[in-house]
């Protein structure tokens, strides 16, 4: 087949396809120049940033948690996300009260990323759900995970406790968001399935 005819064929090829032109330049080479697609950019004709192809990637890779992270009709937030009534401390998220041994799960499916004891946390499970998303569940009575393990959500993680720095049985919950914490609040719904907020 001649060149001018196998040109004339990829041309053809991507006007029918739709995703933009092919020019020829002086030496015969094909070049792809893209065309505007919905929702482009206000620069133009220019294809997307870096940044912007990693964003739209990011969205689509990261689940995002919701739900409560304990599975029981009894539930009572008993400490907020924030600085705290009478302390100095900034509480990294939220504390959940229910009965000793209630099922802890996962609030998003993930890959658990920490399962151990950690300092002030006790019994803790960190699970990563992409893209600098995670939750983390403290003051476990009993982990049943291991780093590694990939866990769907409403997952059984491990069972509420009283391990580290806590006083009664309760999950500290928190979630982070481009690697950054985050009030875990707007994450949970407004008042668990016959419990109490």
């Amino acid at each position: 087949m001649r060149p001018a005819v196998v040109a004339l064929a990829v041309l053809l090829l991507f006007a029918a396809l739709g995703s933009g032109c092919a020019t020829s330049s002086g030496g015969g080479v094909m070049q792809f120049r893209p065309v505007p697609r919905s929702g482009a950019s206000s620069r133009g004709l220019e294809p997307p940033t870096l940044a912007e192809q990693e964003r739209a990637a990011v969205s689509e890779r990261a689940a995002t948690p919701s739900g409560w992270p304990i599975k029981h009709p009894e539930l009572k937030v008993i400490s907020p996300y924030g600085v705290r009534r009478g302390r100095s401390r900034f509480h990294r998220g939220i504390d959940i009260k229910a009965p000793r041994g209630a099922p802890v799960v996962a609030t998003a499916p993930g890959t658990v990323s920490f399962a151990g004891i950690m300092r002030g946390y006790g019994k803790l499970v960190v699970v990563d759900h992409g893209a600098g998303v995670a939750t983390a569940y403290g003051h476990l009575d009993r982990i049943d995970v291991a780093v590694g393990d990939v866990v769907r959500k409403q997952a059984t993680i491990g069972r509420l406790g009283a391990t580290g720095n806590a006083s009664t049985p309760h999950v500290h919950y928190e979630v982070r968001v481009a690697d950054k914490l985050v009030d875990p609040t707007p994450y949970i719904s407004p008042s668990p399935e016959g419990g109490t907020q």
